[in-house]
């Protein structure tokens, strides 16, 4: 037994890779394929389709780069994979490794659209493009390049690169001599610094995602360029460099406008008007964000933007995460620390936030809330619930989906998650393990209660859910030894 064991998990790992990972059986391909002038597509081996020359579509996963030669055109992954490979030091450019992953040098009017690339140390090269748009893609350049660059845009114009994921790099975005490009409504996750702007003019920076990157922006030599409507989350040492180019970068556009939203802020919200001096709050700070030296903005939102499009997702510095499957209109999103009002019987609020939007929606909204788990045994966070605050009725809703733990780059988070289609109260209540009798203490009334229900499932007339502790479904010693562990504690 003892020496069939290493063999069977190896097995099981390499199964269990193959189904993750979905890689079907390829044909071997050189370390580039080429769309090329004509249409074609070479090796023909590659699998790309087209029926048209004019849209190639991915049929499966490719293993190499890709270099396109051919304008006007759409390149659609499908969802599949585009993935760099070595056979020798990938420090040596000699060598016949996989350097971009795509490559659109000098193109003119390419969609690429729907495709993940992954280890490569470039993903995406536009060295002189004009007129592409880069949207829907996830790339992560994660691996052992020094450098690595996830979209690198050096003499580009007019080109739009909206809707990406792009994470773990150490650039990912770089633009150099670039002029009147859009990016918008991307995701920037654990990236060095995410853009980089070195004599760059007239760039629009909107509705993007900067989460848990050290150097959000790096810019050098700036000329009109327009950062607006961005959420900067966790900047652990600053916006970037510090110089006197910040001044020649609009960070805000007209007041009710405003610009853009800063986790580190610490400013309120009393007043309103483009002097902020008007009674009333309008979600714009009282007073400026002060970023870099020389450099502030005079509009800070108090929460986060929210951009039209599905599959929304807003964080709070506090891990607080809000993602709508769908929405309609764009606007800020409020997410507030709160007092529980009337708790559930026997029950303490470990976490209760008040959450609204301006933006408009429609669709399930998911919810995670992170919580303290320092009072919270094992046992109790099997009885923790999300709950929402109906104001009508006056109670809590459970809307409960699971209880798990989530990752937010820089440690991991206990998490109650739920799902519902409005906003309003949402707090994480927590119940002692064995306090069967929901009065905030484990003692002889419990006891009382579990012998009562002892050896009942589901349907049995003595059944009682609440005295199933460990959630299988039967009362049992299971449950006694739970309850006899927690006797005495109650819920300060």
């Amino acid at each position: 037994m003892s020496r069939f064991l290493p063999v069977l998990i190896l097995v099981l790992l390499t199964t269990t890779s193959l189904i993750v990972f979905n890689v079907k059986p390829v044909s071997a391909l050189p370390f580039t394929v080429y769309i090329r002038v004509d249409g074609s597509i070479d090796p023909p081996s590659a699998n790309i389709t087209t029926s048209d020359n004019v849209t190639y579509v991915f049929t499966d996963h490719n293993f190499c780069g890709m270099q396109v030669e051919r304008d006007n055109i759409v390149i659609d992954g499908a969802g599949y994979v585009l993935r760099g490979i070595y056979e020798g030091s990938i420090m040596d450019p000699s060598e016949n490794n996989t350097h971009v992953g795509l490559g659109l040098m000098g193109r003119n009017n390419v969609t690429v659209q729907n495709l993940n690339i992954i280890y490569v140390p470039i993903g995406i090269s536009l060295y002189g493009a004009l007129n592409c748009t880069i949207r829907r893609n996830t790339i992560n350049v994660d691996g052992p390049f020094m450098g690595a660059t996830c979209i690198r845009m050096p003499e580009c114009a007019n080109i739009t690169v909206v809707d990406n994921t792009i994470l773990n790099s150490y650039r990912g975005i770089d633009l150099d001599d670039a002029s009147k490009n859009q990016i918008a409504r991307n995701r920037f996750i654990n990236d060095m610094s995410a853009i980089e702007m070195t004599t760059t003019s007239n760039n629009v920076v909107t509705e993007n995602s900067f989460v848990w990157t050290p150097f959000s922006l790096i810019i050098d030599t700036a000329s009109n360029d327009s950062f607006y409507h961005n959420n900067f989350y966790h900047r652990h040492y600053g916006m970037g460099r510090l110089d006197a180019f910040w001044n020649e970068v609009d960070w805000n556009q007209s007041y009710a406008v405003g610009g853009n939203y800063w986790s580190d802020y610490v400013g309120v919200d009393l007043y309103s008007g483009p002097y902020q001096n008007e009674t009333g709050s309008d979600g714009i700070g009282d007073t400026q964000q002060v970023f870099a030296e020389g450099a502030a903005e005079m509009y800070p939102l108090m929460g986060p933007w929210t951009a039209a499009g599905e599959q929304v997702t807003v964080i709070d510095p506090s891990g607080v995460s809000v993602t709508f499957s769908n929405v309609t209109a764009e606007g800020m999103t409020m997410i507030e620390t709160a007092t529980s009002p009337d708790p559930m019987p026997g029950s303490k609020a470990v976490g209760c936030y008040d959450i609204r939007t301006e933006a408009e929606y429609f669709g399930n909204i998911s919810i995670s809330l992170p919580y303290d788990n320092s009072s919270v045994t094992d046992d109790d966070e099997r009885l923790l619930r999300l709950v929402q605050w109906n104001e009508t009725s006056r109670t809590w809703i459970d809307i409960t989906t699971s209880i798990g733990r989530r990752w937010d780059g820089e440690d991991w988070l206990n998490t109650a998650n739920g799902e519902t289609s409005s906003l309003s109260l949402f707090a994480v209540m927590w119940r002692l393990a064995g306090d069967i009798k929901a009065d905030a203490v484990v003692d002889i009334y419990d006891a009382i209660l579990l012998a009562n229900a002892f050896n009942s499932i589901p349907g049995s007339p003595n059944w009682n859910p609440d005295a199933n502790m460990n959630g299988d479904f039967t009362v049992d010693i299971f449950d006694a030894i739970i309850l006899a562990n927690n006797y005495g504690r109650t819920i300060l």
